[in-house]
């Protein structure tokens, strides 16, 4: 988890954002945010 929490704030994510990835985390599981990640940091390391 927290790979995942360093990759979205080293693509910019604010802590606003980080909030709203452990929110999907928790209701929707790990593909489906990482899919959401990468469809919102297109070129970035979620990618």
């Amino acid at each position: 988890m927290r790979l995942h929490a360093d990759l979205a704030l080293a693509a910019g994510a604010t802590e606003e954002t980080f909030h709203d990835l452990l929110r999907g985390l928790a209701e929707f599981g790990l593909p489906r945010a990482w899919a959401a990640a990468a469809a919102l940091f297109p070129g970035s390391a979620a990618d």
